[in-house]
């Protein structure tokens, strides 16, 4: 037997294991967006998200054969022109 919940259901128990305001905290992230990636974690630990039409490394080391592009990731969009993305070290 599936048990299903309600939003209230979820503030509520939340609201017994620590008081805090998870109704707001809950509609802020599920109804909004910023204004980009978050990307604080990446960048606080010393790297840096780039994209440019140089594949990185091992985007080249998985290429067996340059007739074919990997969308294993793809969110299904298709463009005329190939961009890759590379996190580099700041280093």
């Amino acid at each position: 037997m599936v048990k299903t919940y309600t939003f209230d259901d979820v503030v509520n128990t939340l609201n017994q294991v620590v008081p805090y305001d998870w109704r707001g905290f809950w509609t802020e992230r599920l109804t909004n967006h910023g204004p980009g990636a978050p990307l604080g974690g990446i960048e606080g630990s010393g790297w840096k998200l780039v994209y440019d039409e140089t594949p990185s490394e091992l985007d080249h080391a998985g290429d067996k054969d340059e007739k074919a592009v990997d969308a294993h990731y793809s969110v299904g969009c298709c463009s005329e022109v190939m961009a890759w993305f590379t996190i580099r070290s700041r280093a």
